[in-house]
């Protein structure tokens, strides 16, 4: 299928399919030598799928879109933006295919009706003041909230079982290259300042009360907005906190968002 992309997964030569991989993360990381900006690996099932903070992440066939992207000589000071980057993207794709029903927890999950259907891990190889990137997403869509009962996933939901929409893998993971493709020029071009209303708008976590867990200790207080390095602003007792995704958890005071 024809991306229809300006550079990213455009050609043959710029995407891989498997039919299974431990992580397609993974496999950029170790081929990221001989991989061109903007190649696409896409795997029918993922067998170690990593998420934040370490935790652990399986697809079976078909039931999720899983791939990831290579972005090469990445500013080091964009890294921190890339999640929330993918998040965008995610969400624009989706709103072409369910209008309205997705939203963001900070920093880059996608929601539906309160349950996580989609999770995003950047990750960076670094040279000098440069590096490169690798951008995974994974995105539910089949399967039925018996199933995530069944694996202890109470927070999760697929497109189909919140939505009762079966999304064509191959449509989705198209205009979602689509949608990223324009944020990461304009970030690249003129900095997060521009695009952060519009995460801003999409962002559940912004405004709400919420819980905050890092080092051990959880907190509660009110998001406030997102910091031009992407970190949430938090006021937490009356003191105004930044928040960084790699070092804590964030939840909705009463729910998960």
């Amino acid at each position: 299928m024809d991306m229809e992309t300006q550079w990213l997964g455009n050609g043959t030569e710029k995407r891989r399919y498997f039919t299974e991989l431990p992580s397609t993360n993974d496999y950029i990381k170790a081929h990221m030598a001989e991989l061109a900006h903007g190649t696409v690996v896409l795997a029918k099932k993922q067998t170690a799928g990593k998420g934040r903070i370490g935790r652990k992440w399986e697809a079976d066939k078909g039931d999720c879109l899983c791939f990831s992207f290579a972005l090469r000589d990445v500013p080091i000071h964009h890294l921190p933006l890339l999640p929330l980057i993918c998040g965008m993207a995610g969400v624009d794709a989706l709103d072409q295919l369910i209008p309205g029903k997705t939203g963001i927890k900070w920093p880059n999950d996608l929601v539906i009706e309160g349950k996580k259907v989609c999770g995003i891990l950047c990750e960076s190889l670094f040279s000098g003041t440069q590096a490169d990137a690798v951008c995974g997403i994974g995105i539910n869509l089949r399967q039925t909230q018996a199933q995530f009962t069944a694996a202890g996933l109470p927070h999760a939901g697929s497109l189909f079982s919140l939505t009762g929409r079966c999304v064509s893998p191959q449509t989705l993971l198209q205009k979602i290259l689509q949608a990223f493709e324009p944020l990461y020029t304009q970030l690249c071009q003129e900095g997060f300042a521009s695009l952060r209303p519009q995460y801003e708008a999409r962002c559940l976590t912004v405004g709400k009360e919420i819980r905050v867990m890092q080092n051990g200790r959880e907190s509660s207080g009110t998001a406030l907005g997102i910091a031009e390095n992407g970190n949430l602003l938090c006021n937490l007792g009356g003191e105004i906190v930044a928040i960084s995704s790699g070092e804590a958890s964030v939840r909705g005071l009463y729910g998960y968002v």
